[in-house]
């Protein structure tokens, strides 16, 4: 019996959440305590670990959903309008250049750690982290792997070389960028475990 995309997509969503056999889930997530309930049944995200491993399997997901019904940028001027905004930041974020790194926020741009952890609020405070403490560091330089375009919204899973205070290294990322009016309005960031280059 052939399966359709969007069958296959519902069951890896399913899964995402640890639905048994995938298919029907609940989605209600409780982001005090950072647990997920589905169906009937609840289990604790305890680390960043197994947070990144939960997005990723979300990224596949909404991957095969997309592909379903057909969404993508180049079927939405509105997904390719936000979709270059984020570029031009990923773009300035590599070339360690502020002023256009800035350009593509919001003035009231909000920056948060999953699940709701404000970490910078506003153009100032954006200004003044990315200027002194990441784009000091010749190192810093970030590779998408993976990019899924949804209207407004674009998720990066990104690839960061970094200098940590114990020596350099990589990390990886997830960035939540929702973009309005052709700015980036707010950023969640879900941060992987870091590896120094002296580990490997």
């Amino acid at each position: 019996m052939a399966v359709s995309a969007t069958e296959v997509a519902n069951d890896q969503l399913g899964r995402s959440f640890g639905a048994p056999n995938g298919r029907q889930f609940s989605h209600k997530q409780h982001c005090n305590d950072l647990s997920l309930r589905p169906l009937g049944r609840s289990w604790r995200i305890r680390s960043n670990g197994e947070i990144m491993n939960v997005a990723l399997q979300l990224i596949r997901a909404v991957s095969l959903l997309t592909f379903a019904i057909g969404m993508s940028p180049a079927n939405s001027a509105e997904a390719t309008d936000a979709e270059a905004v984020v570029q031009a930041e990923i773009d300035a974020y590599n070339a360690h250049d502020i002023h256009a790194f800035m350009a593509t926020y919001a003035k009231d741009a909000e920056i948060y750690e999953f699940p709701a952890n404000l970490l910078m609020k506003g153009e100032a405070q954006i200004e003044d982290f990315y200027e002194n403490k990441r784009f000091s560091d010749p190192r810093l330089h970030t590779d998408i792997a993976k990019r899924i375009v949804m209207g407004d919204v674009i998720v990066d899973h990104e690839q960061i070389a970094i200098t940590f205070p114990e020596g350099p290294g990589r990390i990886e990322a997830i960035a939540i960028n929702e973009v309005r009016d052709g700015k980036i309005q707010k950023v969640t960031l879900i941060r992987g475990k870091k590896i120094l280059d002296s580990s490997r």
